[in-house]
Protein backbone atom coordinates (compact mmCIF):
# COMPACT_ATOMS: atom_id res chain seq x y z
CA UNK A 1 0.00 0.00 0.00
CA UNK A 2 3.08 2.38 1.23
CA UNK A 3 4.71 1.91 -2.42
CA UNK A 4 1.15 2.92 -4.65
CA UNK A 5 0.75 6.09 -2.10
CA UNK A 6 4.63 7.08 -2.45
CA UNK A 7 3.62 6.54 -6.59
CA UNK A 8 1.04 8.82 -6.63
CA UNK A 9 2.33 11.63 -4.50
CA UNK A 10 5.37 11.38 -6.87
CA UNK A 11 2.69 11.92 -9.72
CA UNK A 12 0.41 14.60 -8.01
CA UNK A 13 4.21 16.87 -7.50
CA UNK A 14 5.20 16.52 -11.28
CA UNK A 15 2.14 17.95 -11.93
CA UNK A 16 2.24 20.57 -9.17
CA UNK A 17 5.68 21.44 -9.89
CA UNK A 18 4.95 25.44 -11.51
CA UNK A 19 2.28 26.71 -8.44
CA UNK A 20 4.24 24.54 -5.69
CA UNK A 21 7.72 25.66 -6.59
CA UNK A 22 6.51 29.00 -7.20
CA UNK A 23 5.02 29.17 -3.60
CA UNK A 24 7.99 27.96 -1.75
CA UNK A 25 10.31 30.47 -3.94
CA UNK A 26 8.02 33.26 -2.25
CA UNK A 27 8.14 30.93 1.22
CA UNK A 28 11.90 31.30 1.00
CA UNK A 29 12.39 34.74 -0.26
CA UNK A 30 10.06 35.85 3.08
CA UNK A 31 12.27 34.03 5.50
CA UNK A 32 15.46 35.29 3.48
CA UNK A 33 14.14 39.01 4.33
CA UNK A 34 13.45 38.12 8.16
CA UNK A 35 16.74 36.74 8.24
CA UNK A 36 18.52 39.69 6.60
CA UNK A 37 16.21 42.45 8.97
CA UNK A 38 17.48 40.30 11.90
CA UNK A 39 20.97 40.65 10.85
CA UNK A 40 20.85 44.30 10.19
CA UNK A 41 19.28 44.77 13.89
CA UNK A 42 22.45 43.33 14.84
CA UNK A 43 24.86 45.24 13.36
CA UNK A 44 23.10 48.27 13.70
CA UNK A 45 23.29 47.63 17.14
CA UNK A 46 26.90 47.16 17.66
CA UNK A 47 27.37 50.73 15.29
CA UNK A 48 24.85 52.55 18.07
CA UNK A 49 26.82 50.95 20.76
CA UNK A 50 30.27 52.32 19.67
CA UNK A 51 28.29 55.85 18.56
CA UNK A 52 27.50 55.61 21.95
CA UNK A 53 30.83 55.04 23.56
CA UNK A 54 32.62 57.58 21.03
CA UNK A 55 30.16 60.16 22.85
CA UNK A 56 31.32 59.09 26.03
CA UNK A 57 34.90 59.30 25.33
CA UNK A 58 33.88 62.79 23.55
CA UNK A 59 32.42 64.34 26.53
CA UNK A 60 35.14 63.34 28.88
CA UNK A 61 37.89 64.62 27.08
CA UNK A 62 35.89 67.98 26.44
CA UNK A 63 35.20 68.32 30.32
CA UNK A 64 38.64 67.64 31.16
CA UNK A 65 40.90 70.60 32.84
CA UNK A 66 43.47 71.24 29.82
CA UNK A 67 45.79 72.11 32.56
CA UNK A 68 45.88 68.49 33.15
CA UNK A 69 47.85 67.70 30.12
CA UNK A 70 48.51 64.15 30.98
CA UNK A 71 45.09 63.29 31.74
CA UNK A 72 43.64 65.55 28.56
CA UNK A 73 45.82 63.55 26.64
CA UNK A 74 45.03 59.60 27.59
CA UNK A 75 41.31 60.80 26.99
CA UNK A 76 41.91 62.34 23.30
CA UNK A 77 43.93 59.05 22.51
CA UNK A 78 40.41 56.96 24.20
CA UNK A 79 38.36 59.35 22.25
CA UNK A 80 40.60 59.17 18.82
CA UNK A 81 40.16 55.24 19.09
CA UNK A 82 36.50 55.58 19.53
CA UNK A 83 36.06 57.30 16.50
CA UNK A 84 38.02 54.68 14.65
CA UNK A 85 35.92 51.66 16.14
CA UNK A 86 33.09 53.21 15.06
CA UNK A 87 34.24 54.21 11.00
CA UNK A 88 35.24 50.27 11.76
CA UNK A 89 31.66 48.95 12.39
CA UNK A 90 30.04 51.31 10.37
CA UNK A 91 32.17 49.50 7.04
CA UNK A 92 31.52 46.42 8.21
CA UNK A 93 27.82 46.56 8.62
CA UNK A 94 28.11 48.05 4.78
CA UNK A 95 29.36 45.71 3.95
CA UNK A 96 27.48 42.73 5.48
CA UNK A 97 24.41 44.03 4.50
CA UNK A 98 25.43 44.48 0.92
CA UNK A 99 26.72 40.77 1.18
CA UNK A 100 23.53 40.15 2.20
CA UNK A 101 21.48 41.37 0.03
CA UNK A 102 23.17 39.86 -3.01
CA UNK A 103 23.44 36.59 -1.85
CA UNK A 104 19.92 36.78 -1.30
CA UNK A 105 19.12 38.02 -5.18
CA UNK A 106 21.93 35.42 -6.47
CA UNK A 107 19.88 32.57 -4.13
CA UNK A 108 16.41 33.48 -5.66
CA UNK A 109 17.15 34.25 -9.37
CA UNK A 110 19.69 31.25 -9.79
CA UNK A 111 19.48 28.52 -7.26
CA UNK A 112 15.39 28.29 -6.60
CA UNK A 113 14.55 28.99 -10.28
CA UNK A 114 17.31 25.97 -11.53
CA UNK A 115 15.91 24.01 -8.82
CA UNK A 116 12.33 24.32 -10.41
CA UNK A 117 13.46 24.04 -13.91
CA UNK A 118 15.37 20.76 -13.14
CA UNK A 119 13.10 19.42 -10.64
CA UNK A 120 11.18 16.56 -12.55
CA UNK A 121 14.82 15.60 -14.32
CA UNK A 122 16.16 15.38 -10.51
CA UNK A 123 13.18 13.45 -9.57
CA UNK A 124 13.14 10.96 -12.53
CA UNK A 125 16.77 10.26 -11.81
CA UNK A 126 18.15 6.82 -11.30
CA UNK A 127 21.03 8.47 -9.21
CA UNK A 128 18.95 10.09 -6.36
CA UNK A 129 17.61 7.38 -4.06
CA UNK A 130 14.56 6.74 -1.92
CA UNK A 131 15.95 8.40 0.69
CA UNK A 132 16.89 11.52 -0.42
CA UNK A 133 12.83 11.64 -2.39
CA UNK A 134 11.97 11.16 1.19
CA UNK A 135 13.70 13.59 2.11
CA UNK A 136 13.07 15.99 -0.28
CA UNK A 137 8.81 15.37 0.25
CA UNK A 138 9.37 16.69 4.02
CA UNK A 139 10.87 19.57 2.48
CA UNK A 140 7.21 20.51 0.70
CA UNK A 141 5.25 18.46 2.39
CA UNK A 142 3.61 18.55 6.24
CA UNK A 143 1.94 15.62 6.66
CA UNK A 144 -0.05 13.09 4.90
CA UNK A 145 -3.30 10.84 6.59
CA UNK A 146 -3.93 7.59 4.89
CA UNK A 147 -7.95 6.02 5.10
CA UNK A 148 -7.89 2.44 4.01
CA UNK A 149 -11.15 1.56 2.18
CA UNK A 150 -12.72 -1.19 0.34
CA UNK A 151 -11.89 -0.24 -3.26
CA UNK A 152 -9.35 2.10 -2.65
CA UNK A 153 -7.20 4.40 -0.97
CA UNK A 154 -7.54 8.06 0.24
CA UNK A 155 -4.84 10.48 0.92
CA UNK A 156 -4.96 13.49 2.59
CA UNK A 157 -2.39 15.58 1.97
CA UNK A 158 -0.61 18.82 3.72
CA UNK A 159 1.46 20.89 2.46
CA UNK A 160 3.83 23.16 4.19
CA UNK A 161 2.80 26.30 1.96
CA UNK A 162 -0.74 25.59 3.40
CA UNK A 163 -2.37 24.34 0.14
CA UNK A 164 -4.20 20.49 0.77
CA UNK A 165 -5.02 17.59 -2.07
CA UNK A 166 -6.48 14.59 -1.62
CA UNK A 167 -5.85 11.76 -3.25
CA UNK A 168 -8.09 8.79 -4.34
CA UNK A 169 -5.93 6.01 -5.41
CA UNK A 170 -7.23 2.45 -6.61
CA UNK A 171 -5.84 -0.58 -4.63
CA UNK A 172 -3.37 -2.99 -6.35
CA UNK A 173 -5.26 -6.17 -7.37
CA UNK A 174 -3.76 -9.34 -5.42
CA UNK A 175 -1.25 -10.96 -6.94
CA UNK A 176 -3.58 -13.92 -8.15
CA UNK A 177 -5.67 -11.62 -10.00
CA UNK A 178 -2.53 -9.72 -11.45
CA UNK A 179 -1.34 -13.19 -12.97
CA UNK A 180 -4.69 -14.24 -14.15
CA UNK A 181 -4.82 -14.55 -18.13
CA UNK A 182 -6.78 -12.24 -19.78
CA UNK A 183 -10.38 -13.27 -21.27
CA UNK A 184 -9.75 -12.20 -24.71
CA UNK A 185 -6.36 -14.46 -24.66
CA UNK A 186 -8.09 -17.06 -23.11
CA UNK A 187 -10.71 -16.88 -25.98
CA UNK A 188 -8.20 -16.72 -29.06
CA UNK A 189 -6.75 -19.55 -27.75
CA UNK A 190 -9.60 -22.06 -27.58
CA UNK A 191 -10.50 -20.80 -31.35
CA UNK A 192 -6.37 -21.66 -32.31
CA UNK A 193 -6.44 -24.48 -30.70
CA UNK A 194 -8.72 -25.91 -33.70
CA UNK A 195 -5.92 -25.58 -36.30
CA UNK A 196 -2.41 -25.32 -34.34
CA UNK A 197 -0.14 -26.98 -31.63
CA UNK A 198 1.01 -24.90 -28.99
CA UNK A 199 4.11 -23.58 -30.18
CA UNK A 200 2.44 -22.30 -33.07
CA UNK A 201 -0.64 -20.11 -31.55
CA UNK A 202 2.11 -18.61 -29.28
CA UNK A 203 4.01 -17.34 -32.25
CA UNK A 204 0.79 -15.97 -33.59
CA UNK A 205 -0.21 -14.69 -29.83
CA UNK A 206 2.85 -12.93 -30.26
CA UNK A 207 3.27 -11.16 -33.50
CA UNK A 208 -0.49 -9.86 -32.69
CA UNK A 209 1.35 -7.73 -29.65
CA UNK A 210 -0.41 -9.89 -26.63
CA UNK A 211 2.19 -11.02 -24.21
CA UNK A 212 2.16 -12.49 -20.14
CA UNK A 213 1.26 -10.78 -17.14
CA UNK A 214 5.26 -9.98 -16.54
CA UNK A 215 5.74 -8.50 -19.79
CA UNK A 216 7.24 -12.08 -21.15
CA UNK A 217 6.15 -13.59 -24.49
CA UNK A 218 4.41 -16.31 -24.94
CA UNK A 219 5.79 -19.94 -25.64
CA UNK A 220 4.50 -23.10 -25.51
CA UNK A 221 4.96 -23.97 -22.24
CA UNK A 222 2.95 -20.84 -21.32
CA UNK A 223 0.28 -21.69 -23.90
CA UNK A 224 -0.39 -25.15 -22.51
CA UNK A 225 -0.66 -23.75 -18.94
CA UNK A 226 -3.80 -21.56 -20.18
CA UNK A 227 -4.95 -24.98 -22.05
CA UNK A 228 -4.87 -26.81 -18.96
CA UNK A 229 -5.74 -23.84 -16.17
CA UNK A 230 -8.72 -22.97 -18.35
CA UNK A 231 -10.27 -26.88 -19.66
CA UNK A 232 -9.56 -25.74 -23.15
CA UNK A 233 -10.12 -28.71 -25.86
CA UNK A 234 -6.17 -29.17 -27.28
CA UNK A 235 -5.66 -29.85 -30.94
CA UNK A 236 -5.30 -33.53 -30.53
CA UNK A 237 -9.26 -33.75 -28.83
CA UNK A 238 -10.35 -31.35 -31.79
CA UNK A 239 -8.73 -33.37 -34.54
CA UNK A 240 -9.69 -36.65 -32.40
CA UNK A 241 -13.61 -35.27 -32.30
CA UNK A 242 -13.55 -34.89 -35.93
CA UNK A 243 -12.55 -38.78 -36.16
CA UNK A 244 -8.73 -38.75 -36.89
CA UNK A 245 -6.47 -41.75 -36.85
CA UNK A 246 -3.91 -42.75 -34.17
CA UNK A 247 -0.38 -44.17 -35.78
CA UNK A 248 -1.59 -47.24 -35.00
CA UNK A 249 -5.23 -47.14 -36.11
CA UNK A 250 -4.05 -45.98 -39.46
CA UNK A 251 -1.76 -48.73 -39.83
CA UNK A 252 -5.05 -51.09 -39.30
CA UNK A 253 -6.98 -48.91 -41.57
CA UNK A 254 -4.09 -48.70 -44.43
CA UNK A 255 -3.08 -52.25 -43.49
CA UNK A 256 0.73 -50.31 -44.26
CA UNK A 257 3.56 -50.92 -41.39
CA UNK A 258 4.73 -48.28 -39.26
CA UNK A 259 7.68 -47.51 -41.80
CA UNK A 260 5.74 -47.54 -44.68
CA UNK A 261 3.28 -44.27 -43.21
CA UNK A 262 6.46 -42.56 -41.75
CA UNK A 263 7.65 -42.38 -45.55
CA UNK A 264 4.40 -41.44 -46.46
CA UNK A 265 4.01 -38.78 -44.27
CA UNK A 266 7.36 -37.85 -45.39
CA UNK A 267 6.50 -37.59 -48.89
CA UNK A 268 3.34 -35.50 -47.79
CA UNK A 269 1.65 -38.34 -49.96
CA UNK A 270 -1.17 -39.13 -46.75
CA UNK A 271 -3.32 -35.67 -45.11
CA UNK A 272 -1.68 -35.82 -41.22
CA UNK A 273 -1.83 -33.39 -38.58
CA UNK A 274 0.50 -31.93 -35.40
CA UNK A 275 -0.74 -32.02 -32.44
CA UNK A 276 1.71 -31.55 -30.24
CA UNK A 277 5.23 -29.44 -30.36
CA UNK A 278 7.04 -33.10 -30.00
CA UNK A 279 6.81 -35.65 -33.34
CA UNK A 280 3.09 -36.80 -32.10
CA UNK A 281 0.70 -36.34 -35.33
CA UNK A 282 -2.86 -37.54 -36.41
CA UNK A 283 -4.13 -39.13 -39.66
CA UNK A 284 -6.98 -37.94 -41.95
CA UNK A 285 -9.11 -41.02 -42.57
CA UNK A 286 -8.89 -42.23 -46.55
CA UNK A 287 -8.71 -45.01 -49.05
CA UNK A 288 -4.86 -45.80 -49.16
CA UNK A 289 -5.56 -49.21 -51.57
CA UNK A 290 -6.36 -46.54 -54.38
CA UNK A 291 -3.77 -44.76 -54.36
CA UNK A 292 -1.24 -47.65 -53.81
CA UNK A 293 -3.05 -49.64 -56.76
CA UNK A 294 -2.52 -46.17 -58.76
CA UNK A 295 1.21 -46.24 -57.85
CA UNK A 296 1.88 -49.60 -58.83
CA UNK A 297 0.56 -49.59 -62.08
Amino acid sequence: MGEKVDEEISKMLLEMLNPLAIKAAINVENELDARKIEADKFYLHQVERAKYDMEIARKRYMLVDPQNRLVATELEADWNLKIRELEKLKQEYEKKKEKNLKNAENYLESDIMQTVDDFANIWSSEKVSSRDKKRMLRLLIEDVSVKNDDKKIIANIRFRAGTCKTLFIEKKLPISEIRKTRTDIIRQVDELTQNHAPSEIAAILNQRGYCLWNGNIFNSKSVNYIIRTYSIKNRYRHLREKGCLSLKEKMLESNLSQAEIFQMRNEEKIVFYKVTDRDEYLYEPQNINKYLTKNQS
